[in-house]
């Protein structure tokens, strides 16, 4: 399901809820919640595409999430879904990927990305070599992201 501000009757919440949600209906509430940072906006004139994946085990059914927003918080996009059964990077290097083809307009040299995992993060910026099952996945990101700016979140 894609969310737009387009539609006055749908909201959102950030990235770290839905995912936080999608958890919650996943595993009920039996597993001690994440602790949740506080989102902090791009810098001016940038856009910032936050992302999680979902597992619990691996492999697992698993979920992604992604969620893109302006220099003042202000929602473009989001998505979350089910993705089938995978394990925790792969929750997250696909949660990545499928949120770099959404975006097709964007100004990629104006990206920050932003995700939880401290691997996909080390992948992206190239400091440590990924697994091979993922090599389509980071030949795309790659190929689209150009000079984003990439954060760690806890």
């Amino acid at each position: 399901m894609v969310l737009s501000t387009s539609n006055p009757l749908l909201w959102i919440v950030s990235a770290n809820d839905l995912c936080y949600e999608w958890k919650e209906i996943c595993l009920g509430s039996a597993h001690e919640p994440k602790i949740i940072q506080d989102w902090e906006p791009p810098a001016h004139g940038f856009l910032k595409l936050d992302f999680d994946g979902s597992s619990m085990g691996n492999p697992i059914p698993s979920g992604i999430g992604r969620v893109l927003r302006d220099e003042f918080g202000a929602v473009r996009w989001a998505f979350a879904g089910p993705i089938g059964v995978a394990d925790a990077n792969e929750d997250e290097v696909r949660a990545i990927h499928q949120g770099i083809k959404l975006l097709v307009k964007e100004d990629m040299n104006r990206l920050v990305l932003e995700g939880d995992s401290f691997n996909v993060i080390r992948w992206l910026k190239g400091s440590h070599s990924y697994p091979w099952r993922f090599v389509p996945y980071f030949d795309e990101i790659q190929d689209r992201v150009g000079e984003a700016s990439i954060s760690f979140i806890m």
